[in-house]
């Protein structure tokens, strides 16, 4: 016979396999010992949202998804084509970026993954649209691009307080047409007046002939 058990303070079964409500006298279980069961875990909110994880190798990562916490489970395990070649056991960082109210996840994940890209540079981020390896020359130029838009830059020298046609770097000059013009359109004004010239010469004498093909 098995023995009592310490929770209903009935015999037949032990606490662990015990499912009763009430106690051997009757009296309901919450009022006689309230710690005694066993409550059912309170089912927790997932995060939703954006997030963003270091690598040991240096590596950054952003993305977005609508249970933070299982998708970095699943970057751990290796299960994410994006950072599986990334090396270590990653650790999630603070945003960057602040989330708006009116903000949904992808612009979120946006504005994130140029904050990170402006401030470790582009080529240790991962994220958004650049989830490969290795990023290209245009990827690097279209990323300097999505910067200069977000933060309001120069887009030759990356910096604040001009536009590219004021900046100091810029490497060439806008074409001005004054001196090459001048010096065309003498040269062509030149040959006009000697071929107006010849011209006209030939006129008068063609006048001075009269019916018979003799000059008068």
């Amino acid at each position: 016979m098995q023995g009592k058990c310490y929770r209903c303070h009935r015999y037949g079964h032990y606490a662990s396999d015990c499912f009763a409500k009430t106690t051997f006298h009757g009296k309901r279980l919450m009022e006689e010992a309230p710690n005694s069961y066993v409550q059912a875990p309170k089912k927790t909110k997932s995060r939703s949202g954006v997030y963003v994880l270091e690598f040991p190798c240096g590596m950054r990562y952003v993305g977005k998804s609508n249970n933070i916490d299982a998708r970095i489970n699943q970057h751990k395990r290796k299960e994410v084509a994006a950072t599986s070649y990334m090396h270590g056991t990653p650790r999630e960082l603070p945003l960057l970026s602040p989330h708006s109210l009116h903000q949904d996840h992808e612009s979120w994940e946006r504005n994130e993954f140029l904050a990170q890209a402006q401030t470790f540079g582009a080529e240790n981020v991962r994220g958004w649209k650049y989830t490969s390896p290795t990023i290209n020359e245009d990827d690097f130029d279209n990323i300097a691009s999505e910067l200069c838009e977000k933060y309001d830059c120069c887009r030759i020298c990356g910096m604040k307080g001009h536009f590219a046609n004021q900046c100091p770097k810029n490497g060439f000059k806008r074409y001005s047409g004054d001196s090459g013009d001048s010096g065309d359109s003498g040269d062509s004004g030149d040959s006009g007046d000697s071929d107006d010239s010849g011209d006209s010469g030939d006129s008068d004498d063609l006048d001075d002939l009269d019916d018979s093909g003799y000059s008068s």
